[in-house]
């Protein structure tokens, strides 16, 4: 009778004979340290469920900085609020992974503090106009 549950899904299949031949074919071909820290590499480069956790600000600004920064500031708290209130309610879905509630979390994924202020850390980021000095021109003489 197939199982049901939590374990239905575990299953400790023992290596196949080739399996095992790779591994050590392998291990005296490459040895001990060079096996483990291969294993460790593939370990690190495995992806987690859910979304990233941080959202750097660098990265935000190189996808929606030339628009972001033709707004003025009252649109640009705006629209990170609409995003700040979205992330939050994805976060309280209850469907989700405990993980990926916890990513999808505003106060994680937008770097924590309130809207204004992650607006003004953006603003501080985006690339300094030039400031124009302005004509003065004299009238003229006729």
């Amino acid at each position: 009778m197939a199982k049901r549950g939590k374990s239905a899904a575990k299953t400790n299949a023992s290596p196949t004979k080739r399996e095992v031949d790779d591994f050590f074919r392998t291990l005296r071909k490459y040895g001990l340290e060079e096996l483990n820290r291969a294993r460790n590499q593939y370990q690190k480069s495995k992806q987690k469920r859910g979304r990233r956790q941080i959202v750097s600000d660098k990265e935000f600004l190189a996808v929606l900085g030339n628009w972001f920064a033709s707004l003025p500031h009252r649109k640009r708290v705006e629209f990170i609020e609409r995003e700040y209130q979205a992330n939050k309610k994805q976060s309280e879905v209850e469907t989700l992974l405990p993980a990926a509630r916890e990513a999808w979390d505003p106060r994680r994924s937008w770097g924590g503090g309130t809207v204004e202020s992650i607006v003004r850390r953006l603003e501080r980021q985006l690339p300094k106009k030039p400031r124009t000095r302005k004509a003065t021109r004299k009238p003229a003489r006729v």
